[in-house]
């Protein structure tokens, strides 16, 4: 029973699962079938008004006599006439509406879409159909009575239907976006026509090739052709002056969505030429006569774009400005991208856009207008970024002069936005130039740093205007989201999450930051005494990316660095350090830089480094290392950071054999800093503890686990040498502190 129990269970389950896969496979059914139908529906009425059509005919026939024919003259003559004075008035009021709408138009817009031929196809086809069942009624004979009577009903119906086509077409006409649309359909199919005439052309026709001494993959054939037909050129002229002619037109109504729609579509245009063109673009070649001139189709685009933000500026539209400021650097883009890409020779067509832009931002100046300066910033930042993508650093001096201009003005103005804005975009390019390498990035590097160190000299002589300081920090030097420290954090630990298959971009990340470090280190220390002699409050600010840059740089470096490399870090943070030293006495600086282990980071970057120039960089480390131990216990009254100090001075000497030097050291820095023997009494625990010192014995276990590199070396590897060197510097520091007592009393 149990067995035919299961045995009829496991059948319900067989056959309810068949049921739901057919279920499943008729819903699927149902909605491929519906789907079918909506994109093909237009096939299926037309079958459905032909089968219909059929029907009714043979319906028709049935009548044939019944109908009679006078009357049934009368009513065609009566339906004919009315249709065709119907098709005139429709004809007016559609030519009257047509021409209401599109009279703000120049000529040759206003001739295109009046004289639409699908309107007037449309128009004809029922005048035609009303002369038809006029003349029909001439032929209609007793026997086909019933017939003739179904066409006339059929001729309605079509009649009806050709007029609401036309109907909506000139609703199409009037509307601005497929007025848009159409003018580029028609560049489009001009371009494709042409090709294909340059395409025959290549074959029946033995043209000699020209070989290009810079472009190797130089189409000479295209090229020729190309300049046989110029023609092929004046479409995209038309469209270009329509396309800037009908922007003005609605920016004048404040309707700036089919204004950015309208001049934006100058970007495909020219997008489609050069697809068109191929790779037949010589820089330098007959069609150009300046520097500042490109061929004739980018010459027309960009005057008559630049006019269009001369007019702006002229009518002060900001919205107006920004769109223009948005096609140049997009028109700017897409040609890199063919440069890039493609191989397409438009350098100079790229150097042709970029001036318009940067000629359009100083051309706005005199407005003085913060939302015209922030999008002015975004478009030339956003341009420059685009083009560090893909390493082309050709233009980007003329970026970063319109970027300083911005900045300029905004910090003479106290205004907080804009130059927000514009370090921002400083960020941005400055972690790309991270990244990029060569020659020309070190020179970029330079110019960018010269450039936030105006804008950082300017801002500290102005001088008090805390409200503003996040205004500048920000974006290169801040801590916000966005904030190139940030930015560069959140990048190191994606590749510290996978070090072997980010070897590569570790390696060009810790070039970039050295390379940075080294060319923006005057400019940086500048600003740092400036900041000094005025006494005011953005060392912690200027500081913080210098800060996070050398964490960075001591987290990356591992084994796995290369040597040459690793000591060209070591060289940059003990420039930093040395730096640190001897600027500000800021307590948030030291603070931050303790807090992150930075004296245990550079102590194991030490151990990286090798027998390269060992003997030098020990040297001058161990002289940082406790200079900064000092300077942090006397400010912070940081006695921890100090034993760390003392311990890894100790450390490297005896490994390099200067405990000489680690001595004098020690007595110097007592001597320095003798005023502050508080914070060096409170370290002589813990560097007892250490040395296993007094009640710390060697013998002993000791308990405490230890939390940073410096103690786990002294704790696994601590030698008779180390221990002499950690208890001559505690002795030292109580001899210090007798010898001042005595002298006090």
């Amino acid at each position: 029973m149990l067995r035919c129990k299961d045995f009829v269970d496991s059948k319900k389950k067989e056959v309810g699962r068949i049921v739901s896969l057919a279920k499943t496979s008729a819903i699927s059914f149902f909605y491929s079938l519906r789907n079918y139908c909506l994109k093909q529906k237009g096939v299926l009425l037309v079958l459905m008004s032909l089968i219909t059509f059929k029907a009714s005919m043979e319906a028709s026939s049935l009548l044939n006599g019944e109908v009679p024919v006078d009357q049934l003259k009368a009513i065609s003559l009566t339906i004919g006439g009315g249709l065709l004075g119907f098709t005139a008035i429709v004809f007016s009021l559609l030519l009257f509406s047509l021409q209401i709408n599109l009279q703000r138009l120049r000529y040759l817009d206003f001739y295109r879409f009046s004289a639409d031929r699908h309107v007037l196809g449309y128009l004809l086809s029922c005048l035609i159909v009303s002369i038809s069942i006029i003349a029909a009624s001439l032929f209609i004979v007793e026997s086909s009575s019933g017939q003739h009577a179904a066409l006339m009903f059929w001729a309605v119906v079509l009649f009806t239907f050709l007029l609401i086509f036309s109907y909506k077409r000139a609703i199409q006409l009037i509307d601005p976006i497929e007025q848009v649309r159409l003018i580029e359909s028609e560049v489009d199919s001009s371009l494709e026509r042409w090709g294909k005439v340059i395409e025959r052309q290549i074959l029946a026709d033995k043209i000699a090739p020209i070989e290009s001494l810079t472009n190797k993959d130089f189409d000479s054939l295209r090229w020729q052709l190309c300049r046989r037909y110029p023609t092929h050129q004046q479409a995209v002229f038309n469209s270009i002056d329509s396309l800037c002619s009908m922007t003005k037109v609605y920016t004048e109504l404040n309707d700036y969505i089919v204004a950015r729609n309208t001049l934006t579509k100058i970007i495909f245009i020219i997008d489609r030429y050069m697809r068109f063109r191929q790779n037949t673009f010589i820089e330098g070649s007959p069609f150009m006569s300046t520097s500042v001139e490109s061929e004739p189709v980018f010459n027309y685009a960009l005057e008559r774009v630049g006019q269009s933000t001369s007019d702006a500026i002229s009518a002060d539209d900001k919205e107006w400005i920004q769109i223009c400021f948005e096609v140049f650097s997009h028109l700017a883009q897409n040609s890199n991208f063919y440069k890039v890409q493609h191989g397409y020779q438009l350098g100079q067509q790229i150097t042709s856009i970029i001036y318009y832009l940067t000629s359009g931002v100083k051309e706005t100046i005199p407005l003085k207008n913060n939302d015209v300066m922030i999008n002015a910033s975004r478009s030339v930042g956003g341009l420059a970024t685009a083009l560090l993508k893909t390493a082309s650093y050709d233009n980007l001096q003329q970026l970063d002069k319109s970027l300083l201009l911005l900045g300029s003005l905004s910090i003479s103005k106290g205004d907080i936005t804009v130059i927000n804005d514009v370090m921002q975009r400083y960020g941005d390019i400055v972690f790309l130039l991270l990244f990029s390498e060569g020659t020309d990035a070190e020179s970029e590097a330079q110019s960018i740093s010269t450039s936030i160190h105006f804008l950082g000299k300017l801002h500290l002589q102005q001088g008090g205007k805390t409200s503003f300081n996040l205004g500048y920090v920000n974006g290169v030097y801040g801590f916000g989201e966005t904030s190139l420290s940030v930015k560069l954090s959140q990048q190191a630990q994606i590749l510290l999450s996978d070090t072997e298959r980010f070897k590569s971009e570790i390696t060009s990340l810790i070039e970039g930051i050295c390379l940075w470090l080294k060319v923006s280190f005057n400019d940086r220390y500048e600003l740092y005494q400036l900041d000094q002699e005025a006494d005011l409050d953005l060392f912690h600010y200027l500081y913080s990316l210098s800060d996070t840059m050398l964490k960075i740089l001591l987290t990356l470096t591992s084994e796995i660095t290369e040597h040459q490399l690793r000591h060209d870090a070591y060289t940059v943070i003990n420039r930093e350090i040395i730096a640190l030293c001897e600027i500000r006495e800021d307590k948030e600086v030291f603070r931050r830089i303790d807090s992150y282990d930075f004296m245990n980071s550079l102590f194991n970057l030490h151990r990286l480094i090798g027998s390269l120039d060992t003997q030098s960089c020990s040297s001058v480390l161990t002289i940082n290392i406790l200079k900064l131990g000092f300077k942090a216990a006397s400010i912070n009254s940081d006695h921890g950071l100090l034993v760390k100090a003392i311990c890894a001075a100790a450390i490297i000497s005896v490994n390099n054999n200067e405990q000489s030097l680690y001595r004098g050291l020690i007595d110097k820095n007592l001597n320095e800093f003798s005023g502050h023997q508080k914070v060096c009494f409170n370290a002589l625990p813990k560097l007892e503890y250490l040395g296993r010192l007094g009640r710390f014995e060697k013998g002993r276990t000791m308990t405490s686990y230890p939390r940073c590199t410096i103690e786990r070396f002294c704790h696994k590897s601590l030698t008779n040498e180390l221990r002499e060197e950690i208890k001559y510097s505690i002795e030292a520091i109580k001899l210090n502190a007798i010898d001042k007592e005595v002298g006090t009393n």
